[in-house]
């Protein structure tokens, strides 16, 4: 056995506690004993520690295992407790065990008392652990019961004829119905389900005809099917018709004694409704606003793209009453600004997107534009390498006059008389946006690259690559190429 035990002895006489005390250590026990021969002294020997096992001697002078047992069970202590005795009847050994004593033996036959000491500390320890158990389960069933009660969820716990078995207090209120009154009615009752407030009866079985909340009640009872975020209206006491409650429903299946039923749960999501309800309305409103300003804005850039094209027809006009080469050019000039920036209007008119520019397109149709205003159209060819670059309103009109300025004058320089071909590549590195534009012409001056040049042309090149705060980089000759990056626009895509 090898284990240390605490003894307590009610006993008068010394040398029968010390026999006692080494049967047990004969039996293996490491044992710390203390004698005791009253009830005073038993109570402080008890309040003062913890004992593994009492064993009273049924008779002393002026104390009695009848007594001792009176003590412990007083004291509300459960330590197993032995009746040793010189001669002790049948009839009262029957009756120590009746009143509480654990097991009773005859000091001439002590061998019995190691075996009898072991079973009682074995069964001592199960009954600690099951009022441990059981402790811990009450505890449990309290927690659970407290949160059941107080949960603002509704709960009720329905069986297969659809009537509640039991509810929290949640849905009790709900309902408006005590809540030990709630038992064995209907949940369509007790929810107050909008089907059976528009009939005002009760089916005599089952559940109300088209009750969403009763066919999921009947699917999860006949096939288990869980049963989650069922929306059903409910018109409670106080609420209308016209503004009835929506309750959020959650249904499983569960046993409830020996039979099946449901765990049914709710909430009330009315408010939630009402708010999702409001933001759809303020949704479409926003929606609609936003298609309103986006026709506004496309016949704003349509107006702007008429009146550009009156003034490009004006200057057009203008140019043929002049008769000098050089006044002609310059109007000519003006008019291909005006009309380079029509063509971003025009864009913009016909897309839904008024805010951006899908630039690689315009580029497709402003360059061929240019050389079929200035008649050379089959003559210079273009070659484009266009990658897909969005810009910003913003960035497309300056950009697009600079393309403009920069194909004029290949145009108008690089090729006067003959052939020849002119690129154009667009596209965009990190968060750059590049544009390059190249002839095989003779290209610009000795140092007309390095500063600003007094030429109309170079100047709104210059100011125009500042306005998109970017670069411009221009080729030695032979040749010209022209480099221009700038940075992207934070809201272009």
């Amino acid at each position: 056995m090898g284990r240390n035990i605490r003894l307590l002895q009610v006993e008068d006489s010394e040398s029968d506690g010390l026999l006692i005390v080494r049967r047990l250590r004969k039996a293996g026990y490491e044992v710390d004993a203390l004698r005791v021969e009253t009830a005073a002294q038993m109570r402080a020997a008890l309040a003062g520690g913890a004992w593994d096992v009492v064993i009273a001697d049924y008779c002393l002078p002026t104390f009695s295992a009848p007594l001792a047992l009176a003590v412990l069970k007083e004291l509300d202590l459960d330590i197993p407790f032995l009746v040793v005795s010189g001669a002790m009847g049948e009839e009262v050994a029957v009756n120590m065990m009746k009143a509480g004593a654990h097991d009773y033996l005859l000091k001439d036959r002590l061998e019995r008392l190691p075996p009898a000491v072991e079973r009682e500390l074995q069964d001592a320890a199960l009954r600690r652990q099951h009022r441990e158990s059981d402790r811990q389960l009450r505890a449990l069933y309290s927690e659970l019961e407290t949160i059941y009660s107080n949960t603002p969820v509704l709960m009720l716990v329905v069986d297969e004829n659809y009537r509640v078995v039991k509810m929290n207090d949640a849905a009790a209120r709900y309902s408006g119905i005590a809540l030990e009154a709630c038992a064995g009615r209907r949940i369509c009752e007790l929810i107050c389900c909008r089907k059976r407030a528009v009939t005002g009866t009760a089916p005599e079985s089952g559940h109300c005809p088209e009750c969403a909340l009763g066919t999921a009640v009947e699917v999860t009872l006949c096939g288990g099917v869980h049963k989650e975020l069922l929306e059903v209206w409910s018109v409670p006491p106080g609420v209308t018709l016209e503004n009835p409650n929506c309750l959020l429903f959650s249904i499983g299946k569960m046993r409830s004694g020996e039979r099946d039923a449901v765990l049914v749960c709710a909430q009330n999501v009315t408010e939630l409704k009402a708010t999702e309800r409001s933001l759809e309305k303020t949704v479409d409103s926003l929606r609609n606003a936003l298609a309103e300003k986006a026709v506004l804005f496309q016949e704003v850039h349509h107006r702007v793209k008429n009146n550009l094209q009156i003034i490009a027809s004006l200057l057009a006009m203008k140019a043929r009453s002049k008769k000098d080469k050089v006044s002609i050019e310059d109007l000519k000039d003006c008019q291909q600004r005006v009309l380079s920036m029509a063509m971003i209007h025009e864009q913009l008119y016909g897309q839904k997107d008024v805010n951006s520019i899908d630039f690689r397109a315009y580029i497709r149709e402003m360059a061929p534009a240019l050389l079929a205003a200035y008649e050379r159209q089959g003559v210079i060819a273009l070659s484009l390498d266009l990658k897909p670059v969005v810009l910003s309103i913003d960035q497309s009109i300056p950009c697009g006059l600079i393309l403009n300025e920069i194909i004029t004058n290949a145009v108008k320089y690089a090729y006067p008389t003959g052939k020849g071909e002119i690129s154009i590549r667009l596209w965009t590195q990190d968060d750059l946006i590049i544009v390059e534009v190249a002839d095989n012409g003779p290209g610009l001056p000795e140092g007309a690259g390095q500063a600003p040049s007094q030429t109309l042309g170079m100047q709104i090149i210059q100011l125009l690559t500042k306005q998109l705060h970017g670069v411009v980089e221009f080729s030695a000759p032979p040749g010209l190429r022209v480099t221009i990056e700038f940075p992207k626009a934070k809201n272009a895509a």
